[in-house]
């Protein structure tokens, strides 16, 4: 009687998983290099450096991106308190103040703990074939 093996199934179907995954038209690795980088997932699985040479994350839209919203808004304040719009004066330079100290430590907080997907220009762009 054969023992139940989860390592042994996983690297026997991954290769064809990872294929098929590849082969969509929303996944962008040309039809040309998915046997290749199929074999480097797979060497990389296989030898256990996932964790440090291969991370799989979602793709979102740059739009969606919390920090460029995050940016997006504090420029809109700054402009705003520069520009004096139905901001008292006293307040403009605090406001601008605020918004410069608290923005980058807001996007370093929302960028290390609260990121776990990329933009597609955070993707390398793959070669011409």
């Amino acid at each position: 009687m054969s023992t139940f093996n989860p390592t042994a199934i996983a690297k026997a179907v991954l290769p064809g998983i990872l294929g098929e995954v590849l082969r969509r038209s929303d996944v962008p690795v040309p039809a040309a290099q998915v046997p290749e980088t199929v074999s480097k997932i797979t060497t990389a699985i296989n030898a256990g450096l996932v964790k440090q040479d291969v991370a799989i994350v979602p793709v979102k839209s740059a739009w969606l991106s919390k920090i460029n919203i995050t940016a997006a808004i504090a420029a809109a304040i700054a402009l705003l308190a520069a520009f004096g719009v139905a901001i008292p004066a006293e307040w403009q330079v605090t406001l601008v103040k605020v918004v410069a100290v608290f923005g980058p430590i807001l996007t370093i907080v929302l960028k290390t703990w609260f990121t776990n997907t990329v933009t597609p220009s955070s993707l390398p762009t793959p070669p011409a074939p």
